[in-house]
This record gives C-alpha cells, sequence and structure tokens, in this order.
C-alpha cells in the first residue's frame, strides 16, 4: 500500500559530493541507534553537519535533550528552508531501502537500493 502525504515539515536540501556520501554511510553505519537522549533529531542533525557549513542546533535548554522542535526552528532560521515536500509512505519499507533524489519536475525518486 502507498499513501501520498505532504509534509509541513521545515526542510533544507544540499548537493553532496561523493566524499560526503561516504562519510554520511559511515555515520549511518555507526550511529544506528536511538536512545532517550540520542534520537531521530540528534541523529538527523549530526548527519547534516558533518557535511554541511550551515550549523543546525536542535539543543533544547530546558529538556536537556535534542527536539524535533528546536530541529525545525533551526532550520527556520536558515535562509532558503522549504515546507511542502511531496513523499510517499509504504507499507513495506525492506523494498524501499536506499537513497532517494529528486527528477527534474521535482518529484521524488528512488535511486538506489542498498543491500540489507
Amino acid at each position: 500500500m502507498k499513501l501520498e502525504h505532504t509534509s509541513n515539515a521545515a526542510s533544507l536540501n544540499m548537493i553532496v559530493n561523493e566524499n560526503d556520501i561516504e562519510v554520511l554511510d559511515e555515520y549511518i553505519d555507526n550511529h544506528n541507534t536511538w536512545t532517550n537522549s540520542y534520537n531521530c533529531s540528534s541523529f538527523a542533525s549530526e548527519a547534516w553537519n558533518l557535511v554541511s557549513d550551515i550549523y543546525l542546533d536542535p539543543y533544547n535548554d530546558i529538556l536537556f535533550v535534542d527536539t524535533p522542535k528546536k530541529l525545525s526552528n533551526s532550520i527556520k532560521d536558515v535562509s532558503g528552508y522549504f515546507t511542502g515536500i511531496q513523499f510517499t509512505v509504504v507499507s513495506n519499507i525492506d523494498d524501499y531501502v536506499g537513497y532517494y533524489g529528486y527528477d527534474s519536475n521535482d518529484n521524488g525518486v528512488f535511486i538506489e537500493q542498498l543491500q540489507n
């Protein structure tokens, strides 16, 4: 089953080179974990910060943890952020593990299948 969805989440994008992909692959391989203090906001911002000159800060000084809201606000502080990305939710995610990108019409497209 596929479900089309438009997200109101704040987003940034950037062009990455082959070295950036290698850095991100290594990061993903070594940080595939989740805890109360190391969550999705931690993972996403650290990955971004490894390959970007734009620093994102998801840390909430009151809660003493990274939060999606703080990460969203950090993204919105950057000129050129956007919202309204349309993506497809699939019921069998194993069939769609890999890299994604955009075609010439800015539609999300599957680029490369990763080995499980």
